[in-house]
């Protein structure tokens, strides 16, 4: 569960995100939506404590992970050190690992159906292999003992750039799936807001002006809030 309360998002005394509130419950997947430069890279960093909030707090009652977008690769390591480095249950991109790592990697993998992909080199891998084994890492540090996967929040930066269509549908599908079946809360951002929208519970939409409308489940409440952000491609 996430608990936002009068948060501003911003660089100095440039505002990108007005005062808001709102709360995510456990097992939802979100869409954040917004223009290019509307501030949903910098709410995700800020909720990840990895930007400070220009007013505001906000509480999560669970580890809360990013998975940014460009992450950088390293010649010489298969997916399986990348995730096993990775892997850490830190709330931030860790590097740190384990004895247990590589068995909560392989559940990850699985998870994400991409075993196939374990001793490839990561430097060999397409954009948009890369962008799954980088959702995986994250997955990695919420499995638990017993191959389960505990309560977080995910916050996943385009976790579909670089797909093609059906593997992006797949990777979305996946990751709702995930929350629904797990109890995890997801907010994730992507450009490819339509096909987004019909694997997210709700919408959190940045409009041109930093405010926040944050729609109910129906699909009429989400077009709603999406046509705040995208006024000028959706009627």
């Amino acid at each position: 569960m996430l608990e936002i309360d009068s948060l501003s998002i911003g660089y100095g005394e440039k505002v990108l995100i007005r005062e808001f509130s709102l709360r995510l419950e456990d097992g939802e997947c979100v869409l954040l939506a917004g223009r290019n430069g509307s501030g949903k890279s910098s709410l995700l960093r800020t909720l990840a404590g990895m930007q400070r909030a220009l007013k505001g707090s906000f509480h999560c009652s669970a580890a809360s992970i990013f998975v940014p977008t460009g992450t950088i690769r390293v010649k010489g390591f298969s997916v399986l050190d990348f995730l096993n480095t990775s892997s850490a249950k830190q709330a931030r991109w860790g590097v740190s690992f384990d004895d247990k790592a590589s068995e909560r990697s392989y559940r990850a993998m699985e998870l994400l159906r991409i075993l196939e992909l374990a001793d490839r080199d990561i430097s060999t891998l397409s954009d948009g292999e890369f962008q799954k084994v980088c959702v995986a890492s994250a997955l990695a540090r919420l499995v638990t003992a017993g191959s389960g996967i505990s309560e977080g929040l995910l916050l996943l930066d385009e976790p579909s750039a670089f797909l093609d269509v059906d593997a992006s549908a797949v990777l979305l599908e996946t990751i709702s799936d995930l929350a629904h079946s797990h109890g995890l809360t997801v907010l994730f951002s992507s450009h490819d807001i339509y096909a987004a929208m019909k694997y997210s519970d709700r919408v959190l939409s940045i409009s041109s002006d930093g405010s926040i409308c944050f729609s109910g489940r129906g699909e009429g409440e989400k077009l709603s809030a999406l046509g705040r952000a995208f006024k000028h491609i959706i009627m």
